[in-house]
């Protein structure tokens, strides 16, 4: 039986959005599976942050997982594995943004230009992600009201 001391992470720590986003992406990425996966609950911690930007503990990864219906084989391991399958090509494949985002040319100097610059070296950056989550990983990130003006410039573009 899964170790209740932790259950509730979610609520105390995430927003509401964040909460939504992690519970998207294990429904997009993850199904069920007939042996146990490679892939831990730390190795989904990883993923997940990748793509969305959210930052976890292993035991907020752990939680979710348990709320999308997904059971432990061993709840007593520091590291949980599951009967999953990882649905990798959302993973292989960014947002069509990003990929518009990294064609688009704008003047160095200019917000929009400083946008792209700062997106192409930022490694964290979630490229899979959407309009929401994008904006929360620059909200979380602490990004000022002119980079978020420029973020906002680019989508509308983009949308068009």
């Amino acid at each position: 039986m899964p170790d209740h001391e932790s259950y509730g992470i979610m609520v105390k720590e995430y927003s509401e959005n964040q909460i939504a986003v992690i519970g998207e992406w294990i429904r997009k990425n993850i199904r069920p599976g007939r042996l146990i996966s490679e892939y831990d609950s730390c190795s989904l911690k990883q993923l997940l942050e990748i793509d969305t930007g959210i930052c976890l503990t292993n035991d907020t990864v752990k939680e979710a997982m348990l709320l999308a219906g997904f059971r432990p084989e061993c709840s007593r391991d520091e590291n949980w594995r599951f009967r999953i399958l990882l649905v990798r090509e959302i993973n292989e494949n960014p947002n069509p943004f990003f990929n518009w985002l990294m064609g688009a040319e704008y003047a160095d100097g200019t917000p929009e230009g400083d946008f792209i610059s700062d997106v192409s070296h930022d490694f964290r950056f979630p490229v899979f992600a959407d309009h929401g989550i994008i904006l929360g990983y620059l909200e979380n990130e602490g990004a000022y009201e002119e980079t978020l003006d420029a973020f906002e410039r680019l989508w509308e573009e983009y949308e068009k």
